[in-house]
């Protein structure tokens, strides 16, 4: 009877009331694989799950978190033998599909029926969406775009709760309006005044605050309202939370009316480290704090004090492998040229340009080329500097200028390219837009100053080597 059952020809139903019987964990595994999407299950998912995750702990270090094991189904997940024993099982009957999936793991699928028929019969999976929902939240932080009805679950499960509420938190930083507001609406819904998560109850308000702020800030037409009563660190986590509520006051009063620089330096310099001992958490604020401060000594015309805010920085941090590191190359090249050091300028740029180059080839992620891009930018901007400071002087070194000419149009043609292809994709942001805005630019002074020097006969390489059509 048992065999006839699970033989193809059955039906589904039959099938999996054959296979309870056959084993209790494999079925338990197919409940929880159907109350997913049927079509991308990621061995990822499962694989991430038996690992732990690095999140901030409240002393401002990094610190390594297991998944909750507050649900019994949790456990046979988590057990890695029995896991692999039952998706073997299940492949075997037919029941899923697997082919290769991303980072050379496997994604499996469920025929729709099947799972129709799973849901069918096991009823209310109540205690298989939360421990999707703890799994989906360990696994993969801050891609969690649905939470449904399980609020009063995460109050009551604290050591689970205070993850998935930290994942809906840092989903509200995803693409997409309508869902940011929403994530942020749902985590103050769950906070009420004295939630059971001890010392996170105060990290996780004061991350709702700030997110609430931050999306007030960057997406039009919309406000926050700003009477909530201020709320002060108690360990490092928080403080650097509060250094972010008092940078976002430095930049409020940069764009109030005609900037307020002194009133945003004064904003700054209020952060302080919580203890003698200076945490990495604190350490990371305190640079957004000295990036802004040196923007604001340049847009002082500080040239010198902002070059030297950058270089400091540069030195205790090198790397150009994230966003900071390149936006911080781009500033003091940019402060350089102002202070008219245009060889040392030229020289630092292609050195970064360069060095990203390498991190390239050693497979570390480029941010789909933005840092690169930001750096060519300030490598092309440097070159044209470079020339409009050669022909004012009336130091007209023709075969340099030549060059200069030649290789910035270049790379502008080949950002112009770039920022397109965004666009047309639907991949834009505020930051590709503004970069395109930088080539378009570039692009028109590097044809103003050939068709100047072009008049005086003095480049006659660049004329053979540039398209005559000079549209943006």
């Amino acid at each position: 009877m048992l065999a006839s059952a699970l033989h193809p020809s059955a039906s589904w139903d039959e099938r999996f009331l054959g296979l309870e019987q056959t084993s209790t964990d494999a079925a338990t595994i197919l409940k929880f694989l159907c109350a997913l999407h049927p079509d991308e299950i990621p061995e990822l998912l499962f694989c991430r799950m038996w690992t732990t995750r690095e999140c901030w702990s409240c002393d401002g270090e990094t610190e390594h978190v297991k998944v909750s094991l507050d649900a019994p189904l949790i456990g046979l997940l988590t057990r890695q033998t029995q896991f692999h024993e039952g998706i073997q099982l299940l492949e075997s009957l037919g029941f899923i599909k697997s082919e290769p999936g991303p980072l050379g793991k496997r994604k499996f699928s469920i025929k729709p029926d099947l799972q129709d028929c799973v849901t069918g019969i096991t009823g209310n999976l109540s205690e298989v969406e939360w421990v999707r929902l703890v799994l989906v939240c360990h696994s993969f932080p801050g891609r969690l775009e649905e939470i449904g009805d399980l609020g009063d679950r995460i109050l009551t499960h604290p050591s689970a709760g205070h993850g998935i509420l930290l994942s809906l938190l840092l989903s509200s930083k995803l693409h997409g309006r309508d869902w940011k507001f929403r994530a942020v609406a749902l985590a103050e819904g769950m906070l009420p005044d004295h939630p059971p998560f001890d010392s996170e109850t105060l990290y996780l308000q004061m991350f709702v605050r700030q997110r609430r702020r931050d999306l007030s800030r960057r997406i039009p037409n919309s406000s926050v309202d700003n009477a909530y009563k201020e709320l002060f660190p108690i360990d490092p986590r928080t403080n650097a939370l509060y250094g972010e509520h008092l940078r976002s006051n430095a930049q409020d009063r940069i764009m109030e009316g005609f900037g307020d620089l002194d009133g945003a330096l004064e904003e700054l310099r209020k952060f302080e480290y919580f203890n003698a001992v200076r945490t990495t958490i604190e350490e990371q604020e305190k640079d957004h704090h000295l990036f802004i401060e040196g923007k604001i000594h340049r847009w002082k015309a500080s040239f010198f004090e902002a070059s030297e805010i950058f270089y400091r920085m540069l030195a205790a941090r090198p790397s150009l492998s994230n966003e900071m590191g390149s936006n911080l190359t781009g500033h003091y090249i940019a402060t350089l040229c102002e202070q008219r050091r245009l060889a040392f300028a030229e020289k630092t740029a292609r050195q970064a340009v360069a060095s990203c180059e390498d991190c390239d080839k050693q497979g570390l992620k480029r941010q789909g080329l933005k840092m690169f891009r930001s750096l060519q930018l300030s490598l092309a901007e440097t070159l044209i500097c470079h020339t409009l400071v050669e022909t004012v002087d009336g130091r007209k070194d023709t075969e340099k200028i030549d060059q200069w000419l030649v290789e910035s149009e270049r790379m502008y043609e080949g950002m112009k390219g770039e920022c397109e292809l965004i666009k047309r994709r639907g991949e834009g942001t505020w930051g590709s837009e503004l970069d395109y805005l930088r080539v378009c630019i570039g692009r028109a002074l590097v044809s103003h100053l050939a068709n100047q020097l072009r008049m005086h006969g003095s480049l006659p390489r660049f004329v053979g080597t540039r398209s005559q059509d000079s549209s943006l």
